[in-house]
């Protein structure tokens, strides 16, 4: 079986983010365009010029789109490239219950953490501000996190 790799590659502007893809398994980061292009990309940071970047690096495969980026955003569709290039482009918001109940576990358990991925923290008082940078972040934004303190 061939070395299996995986490469996160990343907007520009997404600095202070260049640990969370080793922390999590990968075994890159760039936020140059690499030379070459993928069998799979998977997109998950849900902006329009992401969905953009990932159908230009799949050569003839797969493109999966599992990012949310808002009603009112519209990314360019290659169309000619997809089908020239016989792309399968799909996407998903979703999961089994026992997949959901199996990474729980995990977190309970300490033996992954979701840490690296919040980069943004508010008591759930502060819910306004937080969807705001969940809007429109000036900088590099992961995961936004409320906070609830006890009943």
């Amino acid at each position: 079986m061939a070395d299996r790799r995986a490469l996160v590659i990343s907007a520009p502007g997404s600095i202070g983010l260049q640990d969370v893809p080793e922390l999590l398994g990968a075994t890159g980061f760039t936020v140059e365009a690499p030379d070459t292009r993928f069998d799979a990309v998977i997109e998950a940071a849900g902006a329009a010029n992401a969905v953009e970047r990932a159908l230009g690096l799949v050569r003839r495969g797969r493109v999966v789109l599992a990012g949310l980026a808002g009603n009112d955003v519209q990314a360019r569709f290659p169309f000619d490239d997809a089908v020239n290039n016989d792309l399968l482009i799909s996407a998903t918001f979703a999961y089994t219950s026992a997949s959901f109940a199996e990474v729980t576990a995990l977190l309970g358990a300490g033996e992954i953490t979701a840490a690296p991925l919040i980069t943004h923290r508010f008591p759930l008082e502060d819910y306004e501000q937080a969807y705001q940078v969940l809007r429109s972040a000036s900088g590099p934004r992961g995961k936004v996190m409320l906070e609830v303190n006890g009943p």
